[in-house]
């Protein structure tokens, strides 16, 4: 292939991949990824102009797809992993930053916007159901900091200030919030996907890490109050904001007893495929890599049949799900209790 070729084919592949179906949309986001006139991304893209190496590994960031992927098409064996998290290219300095990254790979799903669905797969509470329960929420972001991030303004106790009074960051989420509504979800959760998170709880509470004693009641609080609304949302089959019973997009809720993965989202619209792999939560990594997304399909497949749906129908599936989950709280509450003496 001559290196004109490459280069039409290297623009056909992100085409591909972005999920565009005009061409006129995709040079607009190619003249922005390379600060280059959209008549300028057209020579580009019809190899009319010269492209770069340097400017080859810029459009390909801009796009979230490594040079590894699009060489994988010519057989050449490379990693097909890209990490998405900002921890990783560069230390955070604030929860807000994690925010707004989460926020921008949310909203870059709209690329598919036509008829994506997202199917998740947790061992443990996933990341976007906390997000309307600000006492749990801050209390994760508080233990994704002491074993990750290390930010060191928020030091070592847990503060609730730290979250509640920094505006930016609650309305960069509640942002999130909304854009999670919005799309058709099929959720799997492992049957034991309270039990990391009321761990980290009780460690943290049994060595003194809370500022204020009603601390851990007041999160534990919070995982009431979301266990009680995704019974709600398994009840209706469809997604609702927090104390509003208006549904919003369909969401299929199973129990699985036997997958042990860590949180995997994957996200499907037609031929377009990404799948988002946890690595040292809350970090991902990302993929498109058709080996890696048809190898995941085929074990999504057989988890979801080894499932129990509890959304919509199975009532009584779902309701002894919920007085069991329920029943461990009780048994939190007053381990917490005896703790805090």
């Amino acid at each position: 292939m001559l290196q004109n070729e490459y280069q039409v084919s290297l623009f056909d592949y992100l085409f591909d991949r972005s999920g565009y179906k005009r061409i006129d949309h995709f040079a607009e986001e190619v003249a922005a990824a390379l600060y280059i006139s959209r008549s300028g991304a057209y020579k580009k893209i019809r190899a009319i102009s010269k492209l770069s190496f340097d400017e080859s590994m810029q459009v390909c960031k801009y796009f979230g797809i490594s040079l590894d992927q699009y060489l994988d098409s010519f057989g050449i064996e490379k990693s097909s992993y890209a990490f998405q998290s900002d921890d990783i290219v560069k230390p955070l300095t604030s929860y807000l930053q994690w925010a707004k990254n989460v926020l921008t790979h949310s909203e870059s799903m709209d690329r598919f916007r036509d008829e994506y669905t997202v199917y998740s797969f947790s061992n443990e509470i996933p990341i976007f159901h906390i997000l309307p329960f600000h006492h749990l929420l801050s209390f994760k972001l508080f233990v994704w900091n002491r074993n990750n991030w290390n930010i060191s303004q928020y030091g070592l106790k847990y503060d609730f200030d730290h979250f509640d009074k920094d505006t930016e960051l609650k309305s960069t989420l509640a942002e999130v919030n909304d854009h999670f509504i919005s799309y058709e979800s099929v959720d799997v959760w492992g049957s034991d996907f309270l039990t990391n998170t009321l761990n980290q709880l009780r460690y943290y509470t049994k060595i003194g890490a809370f500022r204020r004693q009603e601390d851990p009641l007041l999160i534990l609080a919070d995982i009431r109050k979301m266990i009680n609304h995704l019974k709600s949302t398994a009840k209706a089959g469809a997604k609702m904001r927090f104390g509003s019973k208006e549904t919003h997009a369909k969401m299929d809720i199973y129990l699985n007893y036997t997958h042990t993965s860590p949180e995997l989202i994957f996200i499907q619209s037609g031929k377009n495929r990404v799948i988002y792999s946890s690595y040292l939560s809350p970090n991902y990594l990302r993929t498109t890599d058709e080996r890696i997304c048809d190898y995941t399909n085929s074990w999504m497949e057989k988890a979801i049949a080894q499932s129990s749906l509890i959304s919509k129908v199975g009532e009584v599936d779902r309701e002894n799900v919920f007085n069991f989950l329920m029943s461990i709280l009780d048994d939190m509450e007053d381990k917490l209790r005896y703790y805090s003496r």
